[in-house]
């Protein structure tokens, strides 16, 4: 029975993930960014089709299929298998796909054998696309795409989009839920960052284990605001009029607020065992005000987009640094009524 094949697959896939929770976490908010807002929501539209409706609930459940439990950076670097079989360009996503097609081989599971050959043909299409569509290094350019006047196109854009807001939707969940999945991305990081180290390579950026607490704060602050936050804000200019697609680029505000108060350093010397490795003054504080954070705030693009394998151009650190400061004079300036109440505060 199809329903039953649906069923298995979902067992099946949970199995091979990475922590069972963040499958369902990354289902459950899939079905969120598909059903919020009725009337006018994200996906409502076009998920009337029910084949695009499968489609995206498919790609949220086998997205991280097998996930080697490392980025396809290391994969290149290290001359891993998987880049051997699916290549250089997105071979973590590949595999996914891959292994999506290889459950389907199984009648038990194969719950799409009963499709008409072009449903069956635009389902397979659709998730291959959307899951294609989580390569990080791709980030920048899915979230400064144009929505395309062609209907199909524009679908399949809204469909990577929601798949990203899905995929990284524990950056708008409460910050304790959201402080958990952070704990164990950094932990599959520091993992890599092991590996990286025993192979002699070089240890990326948000990997090393020896990093200070509030080291790991401000990257987030620095992630979260310099390639989440376009990301939100993306969605709702392409969702104008949908209230929960405003009230999640909210929930994220908040939580880089949180992260911001516990980036702060304990006041008082530093002392280091091995004073040789202090590092020299930097010439930025020499700098103008201005100077000092345009250098810092390229610094910080950079370094964050080499952790998460994000490729950029020189424009791109332009262009986003020119928003966030448009986004900090707009936050400074008074609100009617009483400020809301920060419901994510630990």
């Amino acid at each position: 029975h199809p329903l039953l094949g649906a069923y298995r697959l979902y067992f099946a896939v949970a199995a091979t993930a990475l922590t069972f929770q963040t499958c369902c976490c990354t289902r459950e908010q899939g079905f969120v960014v598909l059903t919020a807002c009725p009337a006018a929501g994200p996906l409502e539209r076009i998920c009337r089709d029910p084949v695009v409706k499968l489609s995206a609930l498919l790609a949220a459940l086998v997205h991280d299929l097998e996930h080697p439990g490392v980025n396809n950076t290391f994969l290149r670097s290290s001359d891993h298998p998987i880049v051997s079989k699916f290549g250089m360009e997105s071979p973590s996503e590949h595999m996914h796909v891959s292994a999506f097609k290889n459950m389907l081989a199984d009648p038990d599971i194969n719950f799409l054998e009963g499709f008409q050959s072009s449903d069956h043909a635009r389902v397979m299409d659709l998730v291959e696309r959307t899951v294609l569509a989580t390569d990080m290094s791709k980030h920048l350019t899915l979230v400064n795409a144009i929505m395309p006047i062609d209907d199909e196109h524009a679908l399949r854009l809204r469909l990577a989009l929601g798949m990203k807001i899905a995929d990284l939707s524990h950056c708008v969940r409460n910050f304790r839920a959201h402080y958990v999945f952070v704990d164990m991305l950094k932990e599959e990081f520091y993992a890599q960052g092991d590996k990286e180290r025993a192979l002699n390579l070089s240890v990326s950026d948000g990997m090393d284990r020896m990093e200070s607490y509030a080291t790991v704060a401000g990257a987030q602050v620095n992630f979260l605001s310099l390639f989440i936050a376009p990301l939100f804000e993306r969605w709702v200019e392409h969702n104008p009029t949908c209230f929960a697609a405003k009230e999640l680029l909210i929930l994220l505000q908040w939580n880089i607020q949180t992260w911001g108060l516990l980036a702060v350093k304990p006041a008082g010397p530093d002392y280091d065992d091995e004073p040789t490795r202090r590092p020299r003054r930097s010439t930025v504080h020499c700098l103008t005000p201005e100077a000092r954070r345009q250098v810092l705030g390229m610094k910080s693009f950079s370094m964050v987009a080499r952790s998460y394998g994000i490729e950029y151009e020189i424009q791109d650190i332009d262009s986003v640094l020119k928003e966030l400061d448009a986004a900090r004079t707009l936050s400074r300036k008074p609100l009617n009524g009483e400020p809301r109440r920060n419901s994510n505060a630990v």
